[in-house]
Protein backbone atom coordinates (compact mmCIF):
# COMPACT_ATOMS: atom_id res chain seq x y z
CA UNK A 1 0.00 0.00 0.00
CA UNK A 2 0.86 3.39 -0.92
CA UNK A 3 2.26 5.07 2.12
CA UNK A 4 0.11 8.22 3.05
CA UNK A 5 0.96 11.43 4.11
CA UNK A 6 0.63 10.65 7.83
CA UNK A 7 3.10 7.58 8.18
CA UNK A 8 6.30 8.72 7.05
CA UNK A 9 8.58 11.08 8.77
CA UNK A 10 10.32 13.58 6.06
CA UNK A 11 13.78 14.10 6.90
CA UNK A 12 14.87 14.62 3.94
CA UNK A 13 12.83 14.65 0.70
CA UNK A 14 14.50 12.47 -2.54
CA UNK A 15 13.05 13.65 -5.45
CA UNK A 16 13.71 12.71 -9.10
CA UNK A 17 15.31 15.20 -11.53
CA UNK A 18 14.82 14.50 -15.48
CA UNK A 19 17.74 14.85 -16.94
CA UNK A 20 17.20 16.68 -20.24
CA UNK A 21 15.66 19.59 -18.17
CA UNK A 22 18.87 19.45 -16.02
CA UNK A 23 21.15 19.82 -19.13
CA UNK A 24 18.97 22.99 -20.40
CA UNK A 25 16.93 25.02 -18.36
CA UNK A 26 13.42 25.45 -19.93
CA UNK A 27 12.16 28.30 -17.80
CA UNK A 28 13.12 31.85 -17.17
CA UNK A 29 14.62 32.85 -13.79
CA UNK A 30 12.22 35.49 -12.97
CA UNK A 31 8.66 36.09 -14.16
CA UNK A 32 8.88 38.38 -17.42
CA UNK A 33 6.39 40.16 -19.37
CA UNK A 34 8.85 41.17 -22.11
CA UNK A 35 10.10 37.78 -23.42
CA UNK A 36 7.84 35.28 -25.29
CA UNK A 37 10.46 32.50 -26.65
CA UNK A 38 13.26 31.05 -24.58
CA UNK A 39 16.57 29.21 -26.82
CA UNK A 40 19.34 27.34 -25.79
CA UNK A 41 21.72 26.07 -27.88
CA UNK A 42 25.14 24.72 -27.88
CA UNK A 43 27.68 23.76 -30.70
CA UNK A 44 28.85 20.51 -30.20
CA UNK A 45 31.16 17.62 -31.90
CA UNK A 46 28.58 14.54 -32.99
CA UNK A 47 30.61 11.53 -31.40
CA UNK A 48 29.68 8.95 -34.29
CA UNK A 49 30.32 11.46 -37.06
CA UNK A 50 33.16 14.02 -35.92
CA UNK A 51 30.43 16.77 -37.40
CA UNK A 52 30.09 19.62 -35.52
CA UNK A 53 26.27 20.03 -34.82
CA UNK A 54 23.73 22.61 -33.03
CA UNK A 55 21.97 21.16 -30.31
CA UNK A 56 18.88 23.72 -30.09
CA UNK A 57 16.41 23.66 -27.22
CA UNK A 58 13.25 26.57 -28.03
CA UNK A 59 10.56 27.20 -25.82
CA UNK A 60 7.17 29.23 -26.67
CA UNK A 61 4.25 29.72 -24.20
CA UNK A 62 0.96 31.31 -24.78
CA UNK A 63 0.67 35.03 -24.86
CA UNK A 64 -2.10 34.51 -21.94
CA UNK A 65 -0.36 32.47 -19.43
CA UNK A 66 3.64 33.40 -20.54
CA UNK A 67 6.56 31.51 -20.16
CA UNK A 68 7.31 29.31 -17.30
CA UNK A 69 9.61 31.04 -14.38
CA UNK A 70 11.49 29.57 -11.58
CA UNK A 71 8.92 29.26 -9.33
CA UNK A 72 6.98 26.47 -12.07
CA UNK A 73 10.24 24.94 -12.14
CA UNK A 74 9.82 23.89 -8.39
CA UNK A 75 6.34 23.20 -8.79
CA UNK A 76 7.10 20.60 -12.15
CA UNK A 77 9.53 18.84 -9.40
CA UNK A 78 7.45 18.68 -6.88
CA UNK A 79 5.01 16.71 -9.42
CA UNK A 80 7.22 14.67 -10.85
CA UNK A 81 8.54 13.75 -7.07
CA UNK A 82 4.49 13.31 -6.66
CA UNK A 83 4.07 10.59 -9.36
CA UNK A 84 7.12 9.09 -8.68
CA UNK A 85 6.06 8.62 -4.72
CA UNK A 86 2.82 7.72 -6.40
CA UNK A 87 3.02 5.05 -8.68
CA UNK A 88 6.99 5.17 -9.47
CA UNK A 89 6.74 6.74 -13.22
CA UNK A 90 4.39 3.22 -14.77
CA UNK A 91 0.86 6.03 -14.93
CA UNK A 92 0.92 9.05 -16.91
CA UNK A 93 -1.97 10.25 -15.35
CA UNK A 94 -1.30 11.34 -11.16
CA UNK A 95 -3.79 12.35 -8.98
CA UNK A 96 -2.61 14.88 -5.93
CA UNK A 97 -4.23 17.87 -4.19
CA UNK A 98 -2.43 21.34 -3.92
CA UNK A 99 -2.13 21.38 -0.41
CA UNK A 100 0.87 18.58 -1.58
CA UNK A 101 2.66 20.58 -3.55
CA UNK A 102 2.61 23.53 -1.07
CA UNK A 103 3.99 20.99 1.53
CA UNK A 104 6.57 19.24 -0.78
CA UNK A 105 8.00 22.64 -1.51
CA UNK A 106 7.35 24.55 2.03
CA UNK A 107 5.39 27.24 0.53
CA UNK A 108 2.64 28.99 2.87
CA UNK A 109 -0.77 26.93 2.82
CA UNK A 110 -2.44 29.90 1.74
CA UNK A 111 -4.52 31.27 -0.68
CA UNK A 112 -1.98 32.54 -3.02
CA UNK A 113 -0.02 29.61 -3.14
CA UNK A 114 -2.83 27.80 -4.09
CA UNK A 115 -3.23 30.33 -7.27
CA UNK A 116 0.36 30.16 -8.10
CA UNK A 117 -0.08 26.55 -8.53
CA UNK A 118 -2.83 26.67 -10.63
CA UNK A 119 -1.21 29.04 -12.57
CA UNK A 120 1.90 26.79 -13.44
CA UNK A 121 -0.06 24.22 -14.25
CA UNK A 122 -2.12 26.10 -17.30
CA UNK A 123 1.53 27.81 -17.71
CA UNK A 124 2.96 23.39 -18.35
CA UNK A 125 -0.01 22.62 -20.02
CA UNK A 126 0.47 25.58 -23.06
CA UNK A 127 3.93 25.48 -23.27
CA UNK A 128 5.39 23.61 -26.11
CA UNK A 129 9.62 22.45 -26.63
CA UNK A 130 11.54 21.53 -29.22
CA UNK A 131 14.23 19.69 -29.06
CA UNK A 132 16.60 19.71 -32.02
CA UNK A 133 19.28 17.37 -32.03
CA UNK A 134 18.78 17.89 -28.15
CA UNK A 135 16.85 15.29 -26.73
CA UNK A 136 18.54 12.27 -24.93
CA UNK A 137 16.25 9.15 -25.92
CA UNK A 138 17.32 6.67 -23.38
CA UNK A 139 15.98 3.44 -25.00
CA UNK A 140 17.45 4.51 -28.15
CA UNK A 141 20.54 6.01 -26.80
CA UNK A 142 21.09 8.63 -29.08
CA UNK A 143 19.84 12.45 -29.56
CA UNK A 144 16.77 12.83 -31.08
CA UNK A 145 14.94 16.09 -32.51
CA UNK A 146 11.41 16.14 -31.01
CA UNK A 147 8.65 18.82 -29.90
CA UNK A 148 5.98 18.64 -26.86
CA UNK A 149 4.27 19.95 -24.31
CA UNK A 150 5.09 18.92 -20.58
CA UNK A 151 1.97 17.86 -19.46
CA UNK A 152 -1.26 17.31 -21.79
CA UNK A 153 -4.06 18.07 -19.58
CA UNK A 154 -5.25 18.79 -15.92
CA UNK A 155 -7.73 18.95 -13.58
CA UNK A 156 -8.36 20.97 -10.25
CA UNK A 157 -10.82 19.46 -8.05
CA UNK A 158 -9.34 20.73 -4.21
CA UNK A 159 -10.84 23.92 -3.16
CA UNK A 160 -14.44 23.68 -5.05
CA UNK A 161 -17.34 24.05 -2.95
CA UNK A 162 -18.89 21.61 -4.68
CA UNK A 163 -19.14 18.36 -2.50
CA UNK A 164 -18.84 16.03 -5.16
CA UNK A 165 -15.77 17.80 -6.53
CA UNK A 166 -14.13 17.48 -2.74
CA UNK A 167 -13.94 13.80 -2.96
CA UNK A 168 -12.03 14.00 -6.23
CA UNK A 169 -8.25 14.89 -6.47
CA UNK A 170 -6.92 17.35 -8.85
CA UNK A 171 -4.81 15.66 -11.75
CA UNK A 172 -2.56 16.07 -14.45
CA UNK A 173 -1.78 14.01 -17.80
CA UNK A 174 2.05 13.89 -18.82
CA UNK A 175 3.06 14.68 -22.19
CA UNK A 176 4.01 10.61 -23.61
CA UNK A 177 7.28 12.00 -24.78
CA UNK A 178 8.50 13.70 -21.61
CA UNK A 179 7.08 10.46 -19.27
CA UNK A 180 9.28 8.04 -21.44
CA UNK A 181 11.90 9.85 -20.31
CA UNK A 182 10.72 9.05 -16.69
CA UNK A 183 9.87 5.89 -17.14
CA UNK A 184 12.94 4.60 -18.90
CA UNK A 185 15.08 6.01 -15.99
CA UNK A 186 16.66 9.07 -17.48
CA UNK A 187 16.30 10.91 -13.63
CA UNK A 188 18.56 11.26 -11.04
CA UNK A 189 18.16 11.34 -7.26
CA UNK A 190 17.94 15.16 -6.17
CA UNK A 191 17.85 16.08 -2.51
CA UNK A 192 14.33 18.33 -2.90
CA UNK A 193 14.90 19.57 0.54
CA UNK A 194 18.60 21.23 -0.15
CA UNK A 195 17.44 22.64 -3.62
CA UNK A 196 14.60 24.58 -2.16
CA UNK A 197 16.74 26.18 0.33
CA UNK A 198 19.04 27.51 -2.43
CA UNK A 199 17.81 31.18 -2.22
CA UNK A 200 18.54 32.18 -6.29
CA UNK A 201 17.32 30.18 -9.46
CA UNK A 202 20.45 30.84 -10.55
CA UNK A 203 21.82 28.01 -7.71
CA UNK A 204 19.10 25.91 -8.22
CA UNK A 205 19.66 25.48 -11.74
CA UNK A 206 23.30 25.08 -11.43
CA UNK A 207 23.05 22.59 -8.60
CA UNK A 208 21.10 20.57 -11.28
CA UNK A 209 23.09 20.44 -14.12
CA UNK A 210 26.66 20.26 -12.28
CA UNK A 211 24.98 17.41 -10.40
CA UNK A 212 24.51 15.50 -13.38
CA UNK A 213 27.56 16.12 -14.93
CA UNK A 214 29.74 15.69 -11.66
CA UNK A 215 28.30 12.58 -11.70
CA UNK A 216 31.32 11.27 -14.01
CA UNK A 217 33.72 14.22 -13.33
CA UNK A 218 34.34 15.63 -10.21
CA UNK A 219 36.13 18.83 -11.60
CA UNK A 220 34.67 20.83 -15.35
CA UNK A 221 36.09 23.36 -17.04
CA UNK A 222 33.22 24.99 -19.61
CA UNK A 223 33.11 27.84 -21.57
CA UNK A 224 31.99 30.71 -19.59
CA UNK A 225 29.48 32.01 -21.57
CA UNK A 226 27.99 28.79 -22.86
CA UNK A 227 27.49 27.42 -19.35
CA UNK A 228 26.09 31.12 -17.74
CA UNK A 229 23.30 31.72 -20.73
CA UNK A 230 22.58 27.99 -22.25
CA UNK A 231 22.91 25.94 -18.87
CA UNK A 232 22.12 28.36 -15.97
CA UNK A 233 19.76 30.27 -17.98
CA UNK A 234 21.28 34.17 -17.44
CA UNK A 235 19.66 36.30 -20.30
CA UNK A 236 22.05 36.47 -23.55
CA UNK A 237 21.94 40.08 -23.25
CA UNK A 238 24.47 40.69 -21.37
CA UNK A 239 27.83 41.14 -23.76
CA UNK A 240 30.18 41.05 -21.37
CA UNK A 241 32.13 38.63 -19.49
CA UNK A 242 32.86 40.14 -16.50
CA UNK A 243 28.61 40.58 -16.04
CA UNK A 244 28.47 37.18 -16.56
CA UNK A 245 30.73 36.74 -13.40
CA UNK A 246 28.90 38.82 -11.46
CA UNK A 247 25.69 37.25 -11.63
CA UNK A 248 27.07 33.91 -11.90
CA UNK A 249 28.67 34.57 -7.82
CA UNK A 250 25.62 34.89 -5.82
CA UNK A 251 24.92 31.33 -7.06
CA UNK A 252 28.89 30.10 -7.16
CA UNK A 253 28.65 31.69 -2.84
CA UNK A 254 25.53 29.69 -2.56
CA UNK A 255 27.22 26.03 -3.36
CA UNK A 256 29.95 26.90 -1.70
CA UNK A 257 28.27 27.43 1.94
CA UNK A 258 26.65 24.78 1.43
CA UNK A 259 29.39 22.27 0.64
CA UNK A 260 29.03 21.64 -3.15
CA UNK A 261 31.40 23.32 -4.83
CA UNK A 262 35.35 23.81 -3.70
CA UNK A 263 36.31 27.73 -3.02
CA UNK A 264 38.36 28.86 -5.51
CA UNK A 265 40.23 32.24 -6.15
CA UNK A 266 38.55 34.01 -9.21
CA UNK A 267 42.09 34.02 -10.74
CA UNK A 268 42.00 30.16 -10.74
CA UNK A 269 38.03 29.83 -11.47
CA UNK A 270 38.11 31.71 -14.37
CA UNK A 271 40.70 31.80 -17.68
CA UNK A 272 41.16 33.37 -20.43
CA UNK A 273 41.57 31.78 -23.62
CA UNK A 274 40.93 34.07 -26.51
CA UNK A 275 39.33 37.61 -27.37
CA UNK A 276 36.38 37.91 -25.59
CA UNK A 277 36.70 34.04 -24.13
CA UNK A 278 36.45 32.83 -20.81
CA UNK A 279 36.39 29.95 -19.32
CA UNK A 280 34.66 28.91 -16.26
CA UNK A 281 36.29 25.48 -13.65
CA UNK A 282 34.13 24.11 -11.15
CA UNK A 283 34.87 21.49 -8.84
CA UNK A 284 32.93 19.18 -6.76
CA UNK A 285 33.66 19.77 -3.59
CA UNK A 286 31.12 16.81 -1.66
CA UNK A 287 29.48 13.95 -3.41
CA UNK A 288 26.65 15.07 -1.10
CA UNK A 289 25.29 11.40 -1.80
CA UNK A 290 21.81 10.37 -2.06
CA UNK A 291 20.24 7.25 -0.90
CA UNK A 292 17.45 6.04 -2.50
CA UNK A 293 14.36 5.23 -0.19
CA UNK A 294 10.33 6.09 0.32
CA UNK A 295 10.29 9.18 1.81
CA UNK A 296 6.64 11.51 2.32
CA UNK A 297 5.91 14.39 1.95
CA UNK A 298 3.07 14.79 5.16
CA UNK A 299 5.80 16.22 6.92
CA UNK A 300 6.23 20.30 7.22
CA UNK A 301 9.57 20.98 5.66
CA UNK A 302 11.92 23.36 7.32
CA UNK A 303 12.40 25.79 5.02
CA UNK A 304 15.25 27.97 4.52
CA UNK A 305 16.30 30.96 6.69
CA UNK A 306 13.78 34.01 6.82
CA UNK A 307 15.06 36.61 4.46
CA UNK A 308 15.80 40.27 5.92
CA UNK A 309 12.31 41.25 4.36
CA UNK A 310 10.90 38.50 5.81
CA UNK A 311 12.34 39.27 9.13
CA UNK A 312 11.24 42.79 9.08
CA UNK A 313 7.48 41.92 7.85
CA UNK A 314 7.28 39.66 11.34
CA UNK A 315 8.99 42.68 13.35
CA UNK A 316 5.75 44.91 11.88
CA UNK A 317 3.12 41.94 12.93
CA UNK A 318 3.00 39.86 9.78
CA UNK A 319 2.78 36.54 10.30
CA UNK A 320 5.53 34.18 9.66
CA UNK A 321 3.15 32.41 7.30
CA UNK A 322 2.40 35.24 5.22
CA UNK A 323 5.29 36.86 5.49
CA UNK A 324 7.21 33.86 3.95
CA UNK A 325 4.57 34.03 0.99
CA UNK A 326 4.96 37.85 0.15
CA UNK A 327 8.57 37.10 0.17
CA UNK A 328 8.25 34.19 -2.14
CA UNK A 329 6.01 36.04 -4.78
CA UNK A 330 7.63 39.43 -4.35
CA UNK A 331 10.86 41.16 -5.11
CA UNK A 332 12.88 41.92 -2.65
CA UNK A 333 13.37 46.02 -3.14
CA UNK A 334 9.77 46.02 -3.99
CA UNK A 335 9.02 44.85 -0.33
CA UNK A 336 11.27 46.89 1.24
CA UNK A 337 9.84 50.01 -0.10
CA UNK A 338 6.60 48.87 0.88
CA UNK A 339 8.22 48.48 4.45
CA UNK A 340 9.60 52.18 4.68
CA UNK A 341 6.02 53.58 3.57
CA UNK A 342 4.62 51.62 6.13
CA UNK A 343 6.98 52.73 8.84
CA UNK A 344 6.17 56.32 7.81
CA UNK A 345 2.35 56.16 7.77
CA UNK A 346 3.01 54.96 11.35
CA UNK A 347 4.91 57.76 12.27
CA UNK A 348 2.76 60.08 11.48
CA UNK A 349 -0.47 57.95 12.78
CA UNK A 350 -1.90 57.51 9.33
CA UNK A 351 -5.96 56.17 9.63
CA UNK A 352 -4.79 53.95 7.29
CA UNK A 353 -3.06 51.60 9.39
CA UNK A 354 -4.59 52.57 12.21
CA UNK A 355 -7.04 49.40 12.53
CA UNK A 356 -5.17 46.55 10.62
CA UNK A 357 -1.34 47.89 10.40
CA UNK A 358 0.04 44.17 9.49
CA UNK A 359 -3.14 43.74 7.28
CA UNK A 360 -2.79 47.14 5.52
CA UNK A 361 1.48 45.88 5.16
CA UNK A 362 0.38 42.66 3.83
CA UNK A 363 -1.92 44.20 1.33
CA UNK A 364 0.44 47.45 -0.15
CA UNK A 365 2.45 44.56 -1.16
CA UNK A 366 0.13 42.35 -2.60
CA UNK A 367 -1.79 45.34 -4.52
CA UNK A 368 1.62 47.64 -4.93
CA UNK A 369 -0.12 50.46 -3.32
CA UNK A 370 1.18 53.63 -4.90
CA UNK A 371 3.56 55.08 -2.37
CA UNK A 372 1.31 58.26 -0.64
CA UNK A 373 2.10 62.42 -1.41
CA UNK A 374 4.96 63.43 0.59
CA UNK A 375 6.68 60.39 1.19
CA UNK A 376 10.86 60.11 0.60
CA UNK A 377 12.08 56.61 0.28
CA UNK A 378 15.03 55.74 1.85
CA UNK A 379 16.83 55.81 -1.45
CA UNK A 380 15.03 59.12 -2.65
CA UNK A 381 16.70 60.55 0.57
CA UNK A 382 19.62 59.47 -0.12
CA UNK A 383 19.64 60.62 -3.60
CA UNK A 384 18.35 63.74 -2.43
CA UNK A 385 20.90 64.62 0.44
CA UNK A 386 23.53 63.80 -2.31
CA UNK A 387 22.47 65.53 -5.05
CA UNK A 388 22.49 68.87 -2.04
CA UNK A 389 25.98 67.42 -0.53
CA UNK A 390 27.21 68.00 -5.00
CA UNK A 391 25.65 71.19 -5.36
CA UNK A 392 27.28 72.03 -1.74
CA UNK A 393 30.30 71.01 -3.39
CA UNK A 394 30.66 72.75 -6.46
CA UNK A 395 29.92 76.10 -4.27
CA UNK A 396 32.59 75.31 -2.75
CA UNK A 397 34.80 74.83 -5.12
CA UNK A 398 34.06 77.42 -7.12
CA UNK A 399 34.89 79.99 -4.23
CA UNK A 400 37.92 78.23 -4.08
CA UNK A 401 38.88 78.73 -7.49
CA UNK A 402 38.04 82.36 -7.23
CA UNK A 403 39.94 82.70 -4.49
CA UNK A 404 42.93 81.02 -5.53
CA UNK A 405 42.80 83.25 -9.00
CA UNK A 406 42.40 86.34 -6.98
CA UNK A 407 45.31 85.19 -4.86
CA UNK A 408 47.67 84.18 -7.87
CA UNK A 409 46.63 87.93 -9.59
CA UNK A 410 47.43 89.76 -6.67
CA UNK A 411 50.86 87.50 -6.73
CA UNK A 412 51.56 88.91 -10.24
CA UNK A 413 50.72 91.98 -9.63
CA UNK A 414 52.78 92.48 -6.95
CA UNK A 415 55.81 90.85 -8.75
CA UNK A 416 55.01 93.73 -11.45
CA UNK A 417 54.92 96.54 -9.02
CA UNK A 418 57.86 95.37 -7.28
CA UNK A 419 59.86 95.04 -10.85
CA UNK A 420 58.92 98.52 -11.70
CA UNK A 421 59.69 100.04 -8.23
CA UNK A 422 63.07 98.49 -8.58
CA UNK A 423 63.98 100.11 -11.48
CA UNK A 424 63.34 103.37 -10.62
CA UNK A 425 65.85 105.91 -9.29
CA UNK A 426 65.33 108.04 -5.64
CA UNK A 427 63.92 111.05 -7.55
CA UNK A 428 61.84 109.48 -9.42
CA UNK A 429 60.41 107.45 -6.96
CA UNK A 430 60.05 110.66 -4.85
CA UNK A 431 58.29 112.07 -7.89
CA UNK A 432 55.98 108.83 -8.34
CA UNK A 433 54.90 109.66 -4.32
CA UNK A 434 54.39 113.13 -5.34
CA UNK A 435 51.94 111.66 -7.94
CA UNK A 436 50.27 109.49 -6.75
CA UNK A 437 48.97 111.58 -3.89
CA UNK A 438 47.69 114.07 -6.31
CA UNK A 439 45.66 111.67 -7.79
CA UNK A 440 41.81 112.09 -8.01
CA UNK A 441 41.14 108.41 -8.33
CA UNK A 442 43.31 107.42 -5.06
CA UNK A 443 41.39 110.37 -3.10
CA UNK A 444 39.55 108.63 -0.56
CA UNK A 445 42.97 106.49 0.54
CA UNK A 446 45.07 109.83 0.14
CA UNK A 447 42.70 111.71 2.72
CA UNK A 448 42.54 108.13 5.01
CA UNK A 449 46.53 108.29 4.99
CA UNK A 450 47.15 112.50 6.17
CA UNK A 451 44.57 111.69 8.87
CA UNK A 452 46.75 108.24 9.83
CA UNK A 453 48.20 108.97 13.64
CA UNK A 454 49.67 105.77 13.68
CA UNK A 455 52.66 105.32 11.74
CA UNK A 456 52.60 101.62 11.03
CA UNK A 457 49.09 102.44 9.31
CA UNK A 458 49.86 105.31 7.75
CA UNK A 459 52.86 103.40 6.06
CA UNK A 460 50.36 100.14 4.57
CA UNK A 461 47.91 102.87 3.39
CA UNK A 462 51.13 104.58 1.55
CA UNK A 463 51.78 101.39 0.06
CA UNK A 464 48.14 100.74 -0.92
CA UNK A 465 48.10 104.25 -2.90
CA UNK A 466 51.52 103.72 -4.40
CA UNK A 467 50.44 100.21 -5.79
CA UNK A 468 47.39 101.33 -6.82
CA UNK A 469 49.08 104.13 -8.98
CA UNK A 470 52.03 101.99 -10.04
CA UNK A 471 49.30 99.47 -11.54
CA UNK A 472 47.49 102.47 -13.10
CA UNK A 473 50.95 103.08 -15.07
CA UNK A 474 51.46 99.99 -15.94
CA UNK A 475 48.29 98.75 -17.24
CA UNK A 476 47.75 102.37 -19.30
CA UNK A 477 51.26 101.59 -21.01
CA UNK A 478 51.28 100.06 -24.67
CA UNK A 479 52.54 97.02 -24.98
CA UNK A 480 55.85 96.13 -27.12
Amino acid sequence: MRATPESVPDERLFGKDEMNLAEFPITLLADRKDVNLIIREVPVRDESTGLMILRKVTVTGSDLYGLPSSQDNLILLGLIYLTKRANNFRERRVGFSRSEVIKVLGWADSGQSYARIELSLKRWANVFVLYENAWWDKPRQTYSSKGFGIIDDFEINDGSASRQATLLRSNIAWNEIFFQSLEAGFVRTIDLKLLLRLRHPSSQQMYRFLGKHFYHSPSLTLDLRTFACEHVGLDRGYKDNGKLKEKLQPAIDELEQIGFLEPMEKERRYAKVGPKQWTITLRRRADLELVEETLDAGSPLAGPEPTEQEKGLVARGVTATVAAELALNHPADSIQGKIEVFDWLVERRDKRVSKNPAGYLAESIRKDYTAPRGFESEAQRRERLAALDEQRRKVEDARRRVAEEQRAKEQADQARIQGHWAKLSEAERTRLQDDALASPGLAFLVKRYRAQADPELAARTLKMILDGHILGLLDDRPRR
